[in-house]
This record gives C-alpha cells, structure tokens and sequence, in this order.
C-alpha cells in the first residue's frame, strides 16, 4: 500500500479516505434498475398480469426483503425471479419471500423453471453493462490522491464485475487497497489501523468514511469514529437514522462537495 505526497509542512492533515463504490462513485443502481425492469418484462412476456409501475415497487420491494434474508446484496438472484413468479401468481409477499430461497436450493418446479431461466438470461445480459462514474468522481480522487493520505475504496458488488469496472474505468490509481466484500465494522476497523500504519505518527490525522447507506456505511462509520458522509444516490433517497450511529456529520449530492467539506474539517484546526 502506498499513500500520498508527505512533503507538506508538518502541520498538515493527514487523511485516510474510506469510500463505497457502488452508487457512492458509480451509479449501480441504474443497472439494476433496467436488469429489474427487463426481469418485468419478461414475466409479462409469459403472461404473467401486472403493472410495470406497481411491478417494480414490488420487485423492491421483495428484493430488499431477500437481501435481508441472505444478508448480501449480491445473492442467488433466481430467488428474486420465483418470488417474483409466485407473487403474480396470486401469493402475498410474505409467501413468495418465504418460499423463494427454499425452491432455488433445490429442485425448481417445471412449471416455473422455464420463466426463471429466461429472466435469469435477460438479468445477466443487463447486468454486464458498465455502470457510469458519477460527475466530478476522478476529479474528486486526484485532490485526494495530492494529499498526504491512503485511499481506500469498498464494495459489495460481485468481484468480477467491480474488478471488470476498476480496470475499464481506470480507476486502479486512485487506490490503495480495494475491498470487495461483505461490510463490517471488523472489516473497516482493521483497514483503518491498516491505513494509519502507513501515515506519519504524530501528526493530525482524520479519517472520513462516505457511503450511499446509512446502514452499513454511515453506522460502520461512526462505530470507528470516522467523519462520516452520506451521498444521496438513487438506491435509498428516503432513508431515515434508526439511532444515533446512522446520523451522519454530512450529507451530499454530488462527489465533489467532498472537497468544501475537507476543507472546513482542515480550517477547524487553525
């Protein structure tokens, strides 16, 4: 691991910059957006009876239930297509949840395993389409990178596909280290140490956690007594702090408001 520039005056704060990827830096979720919709279509092309609107908030709907129920975001998405298929079939919610995750670990019905397998087809063909950087993201790193500071960035997403987006979007150095992998406070506790090993001891040093989520990224933030930063993106635009640790110090639109933010946390020492 390597970090910024270290010549600046001994007065200097140092930063270690813990930054979510997926719909913090880059916009995941609208690639999510149109592989859900294009799972929708296609449970109507088979003659399932739905809205397309009252169709999506469903599929939200059932989807932040599965990932509860899997505890990633990232799981076996068939459970999504049965749930899905059982729901417009005539089942409450509740049902298709509780269902879905039991049928896909064994053998899936005949008479669903055909619109499963279709809607699993047009999901993964939307799902490998490049997520955009959001305005003013590589403008954003390079400030960082011109600091004396170490560069962490986080994410969830399937390894494949965020190192696929890493190296088209040429974002490699920017980094430090890149943790693609479940979040936990034990995972950003030990990045943090790491990171502060790699820092001059003695000096002022910040660390700032910045994520799309109140939970996990918000809460794992000021669990390890970062600065924490909440990006509204359009995943999660309505969330609301269960407790004290999903109240962030900041809240943003855009990635480069991060800068005005460093510098009245930079100010404030003087």
């Amino acid at each position: 691991m390597s970090c910024g520039r270290m010549k600046e005056s001994e007065a200097e704060t140092q930063w270690v910059f813990m930054l979510d990827g997926d719909n913090t830096l880059w916009d995941t979720n609208m690639v999510f957006t149109r592989a859900q919709m294009a799972v929708l279509r296609e449970l109507r092309r088979t003659g399932l009876k739905f809205t397309q609107g009252d169709g999506f908030k469903i599929l939200r709907r059932i989807d932040d239930r599965l990932v509860s129920y899997y505890k990633s975001r990232e799981y076996d998405f068939r459970a999504l297509f049965v749930a899905l298929s059982l729901r417009f079939n005539g089942q409450t919610e509740t049902e298709a949840v509780s269902s879905a995750p039991r049928i896909v670990k064994g053998r899936i019905p005949s008479e669903l395993k055909k619109s499963v397998e279709s809607c699993s087809r047009v999901f993964r063909k939307e799902m490998r389409q490049m997520p955009p950087l959001f305005r003013g993201v590589k403008g954003t790193l390079a400030a960082f990178r011109r600091k004396p500071s170490v560069i962490l960035l986080f994410s969830e997403g399937d390894v494949v596909r965020v190192s696929r987006l890493i190296s088209t979007l040429s974002l490699e150095r920017y980094f430090d280290r890149i943790f693609v992998r479940k979040k936990t406070y034990g995972l950003y506790a030990r990045a943090r140490e790491l990171a502060l090993s790699k820092l001059v001891s003695g000096r002022n040093t910040k660390v700032m956690v910045v994520g799309d989520l109140l939970d996990p990224d918000v809460r794992i933030g000021n669990r390890i007594h970062a600065i924490t930063v909440l990006r509204l993106a359009g995943y999660k635009p309505d969330q609301h702090p269960n407790d004290e640790l999903e109240k962030p110090d900041y809240i943003i639109k855009e990635i480069p408001q991060l800068l005005s933010i460093l510098k009245r946390v930079e100010r404030s020492r003087n």
